[in-house]
């Protein structure tokens, strides 16, 4: 099955086009259905839904990529800002990300297929 594990997480890296890294933690509520979650700065900015059947072959059902993420502020000073300053959302599409993390979990689900 494609999971997330402490050890597996240094290959659920994915980058966008500029090379920022974003961390795909995946959850599977059976052997087959799973749910991926896109995560920049501890917030989710994209989600992959798919199963796999037969189990070494992904099909994605969905992936979802958020125009409209807000990141919480890092520290006190950047709250306070935020206090006075409405942040603007953050677009995440036209990134690479949706091709990059489809391809991550390929990968994942064919050597977890062997």
């Amino acid at each position: 099955m494609l999971e997330s594990s402490s050890e597996n997480n240094a290959r659920m890296i994915v980058r966008d086009r500029q090379g920022r890294e974003y961390r795909l933690q995946v959850n599977g509520d059976e052997d087959s259905y799973f749910i991926a979650k896109l995560l920049y700065r501890n917030s989710e900015v994209g989600r992959l839904e798919g199963v796999l059947y037969p189990p070494d072959k992904l099909v994605i059902g969905d992936i979802l990529i958020r125009d409209d993420v807000i990141h919480a502020p890092e520290h006190l000073g950047a709250a306070l800002l935020r206090r006075l300053v409405e942040p603007k959302p953050i677009d995440y599409r036209r990134r690479g990300l949706g091709t990059h993390s489809s391809a991550v979990c390929d990968k994942e689900s064919s050597s977890a297929g062997n």
